[in-house]
């Protein structure tokens, strides 16, 4: 295990430099989220903010997201976000991010399509049909604490921090059996839909 996540911080790190920036996580915080239209339940997710404090970065702030997305007549997926802060003045800045990652014990996103989000954000997709390890074990993976790797710089700045386990953070147990139930929910609504779908279409 050791050694794979040395392969993977190498990779991650080879074009810029020597070695990642490791952040303190300050404060941490998971929150249950949840999407509907019409009544029916579009997606289910788990915000994450964190303060972190580095050595070379100052003060920093994350904001993450996982999310199931259950859309009518489309392949379920899991989407995870990521967005970095900074404070000036009496605000945040968003800092652009170019790249970022999500690692468990069980949940490696190094490997999953990434795409550019607003402002320059990160967002990290898990296919049903082409990830389905992923889409099972992402959303769950973020119980025992991911380990999150950032690049802000492609030359020269990539940060990386340990989350918290939920059930070390005040209500982050509750957060993941509300999660859970939503996504329960959702799914088996998924699934009534598409067997309904398959029933009209079949013949008489």
């Amino acid at each position: 295990m050791k050694r794979y996540l040395a392969g993977c911080i190498f990779a991650f790190i080879a074009s810029g430099s020597a070695v990642a920036e490791n952040l303190n996580v300050v404060s941490a915080d998971y929150q249950f989220m949840v999407e509907r239209k019409d009544g029916r339940i579009e997606s289910c997710g788990i915000h994450i903010s964190a303060a972190l404090q580095g050595p070379e970065s100052g003060v920093l702030g994350f904001q993450g997201s996982i999310n199931s997305i259950y859309m009518v007549d489309r392949i379920p997926a899991v989407l995870a976000k990521a967005v970095l802060v900074t404070p000036q003045t009496d605000t945040v800045v968003r800092l652009p991010l170019y790249g970022a990652a999500y690692q468990g014990d069980n949940v490696d996103t190094f490997k999953l399509r990434q795409l550019e989000g607003e402002y320059q954000s990160r967002m990290i997709v898990a296919q049903m049909d082409e990830n389905p390890d992923e889409f099972m074990m992402l959303a769950i993976g973020t119980q025992s604490g991911y380990r999150v790797f950032l690049t802000a710089d492609p030359k020269k700045r990539d940060l990386t921090f340990k989350l918290p386990s939920m059930s070390d953070v005040v209500g982050g147990d509750s957060t993941m059996s509300q999660y859970l139930e939503c996504d329960s929910s959702a799914s088996e609504s998924w699934i009534s839909e598409m067997d309904e779908q398959l029933r009209t279409m079949s013949p008489e």
